[in-house]
């Protein structure tokens, strides 16, 4: 990040030294062939990314940015903590990623939920809507860190 700097646009040439680019068989949300889907309200691009860490274990990605290996996608609940005390950096603040960090619930086919399933999800649909716990600290919203 120092030799390339932060991207100042998104959907421009390559963010050199992304951490991750995975090449998996099922791509999630946000993820295309070698790069990143970002979004902008109703406008999306997407980010060509390069780098020598290929991954989707978040938590590798994460170690290995703090580390310096350059830029990762993620939801501001994996990161708020490094966020909140520098040690990370927002990039392209005004972008998302993927589904910005949707906490999401899956449930079985059928109409029969078990009681405990239903309690939690009202939990959830409560303690998460319209703010989930992590952003009402003042933790920046979910996007690319490094």
């Amino acid at each position: 990040m120092r030799r390339a700097g932060l991207p100042r646009a998104a959907g421009g040439a390559g963010a050199a030294g992304g951490a991750g680019g995975a090449r998996l068989p099922s791509l999630p949300e946000g993820w295309v062939p070698g790069g990143w889907k970002l979004r902008n309200g109703a406008r999306s691009v997407v980010q060509r990314v390069s780098g020598s860490i290929v991954s989707d274990e978040g938590e590798g990605l994460l170690v290995a940015c703090l580390a310096g290996a350059g830029i990762l996608p993620a939801s501001d609940w994996e990161v708020g903590p490094e966020l909140a005390e520098g040690r990370l950096v927002r990039v392209l603040p005004d972008w998302t990623f993927g589904d910005g960090g949707a906490v999401q619930v899956v449930l079985p086919p059928g109409r029969l939920v078990p009681a405990k399933t239903r309690v939690f999800v009202d939990w959830l649909a409560r303690d998460f809507v319209p703010v989930p716990p992590w952003r009402r600290g003042g933790a920046a919203g979910p996007g690319l860190s490094g």
